[in-house]
């Protein structure tokens, strides 16, 4: 989908290599995606041009979500495992979830703590696949199948609102929703 313009909404903004976007179907209001322009099977198979850019990019996203929605985004990127789109894309969801899920993730012997994009491209050579999941200033690397994994989907369906269980959590989102968000973003970017 991400391949297709006419098949996902207009980008708010852009790099050479990666756009961050409305999510089609987001948890809540303010769901963005960063998503690479070629297609690639995850973020941990991007190229080092393509890792500067996220060291760019993802900051900057990630601002605009957290001021415009006043809730700093939860980061979620299934890297090959687990996705129902095949195109590498990074959530940034602002949503609260750290009720414990940090001491959680710290405890957790499977969850690997890294500092850069680097880290997760050389776990995906190693291993060929991972779940990502930034909350706040850190960032994890968890098992595919793994508990952390299933408790950060557990926590961000209660945080959205949504049921938890099941694969698919998603929530339609209209014409209006997309608009709004990019009125956000184009009235964030120009008090910068």
């Amino acid at each position: 989908v991400f391949c297709s313009p006419a098949a996902h909404p207009k980008a708010i903004f852009e790099s050479p290599r990666l756009q961050v976007m409305p999510d089609l179907y987001p948890l809540v209001p303010g769901h963005v995606l960063v998503t690479s322009k070629e297609h690639l099977p995850c973020l941990g198979a991007a190229d080092a041009a393509t890792m500067a850019e996220l060291d760019e990019v993802v900051p900057e996203a990630t601002a605009f979500v957290r001021d415009a929605y006043g809730v700093e985004p939860v980061g979620w990127e299934n890297g090959v495992v687990g996705q129902t789109v095949f195109h590498a894309h990074l959530h940034l969801i602002p949503v609260d979830i750290h009720g414990g899920m940090l001491d959680e993730l710290v405890a957790d012997e499977a969850s690997v703590e890294i500092h850069d994009w680097e880290a997760v491209a050389a776990h995906f050579r190693e291993a060929g696949q991972y779940h990502y999941i930034k909350v706040h200033n850190r960032a994890w690397l968890v098992e595919g199948n793994g508990a952390m994994n299933w408790e950060g989907r557990r926590r961000l369906a209660i945080a959205a609102g949504l049921a938890p269980g099941g694969n698919l959590l998603k929530r339609p989102q209209g014409d209006a929703d997309i608009a709004e968000l990019a009125a956000r973003y184009r009235g964030w970017a120009g008090s910068r």
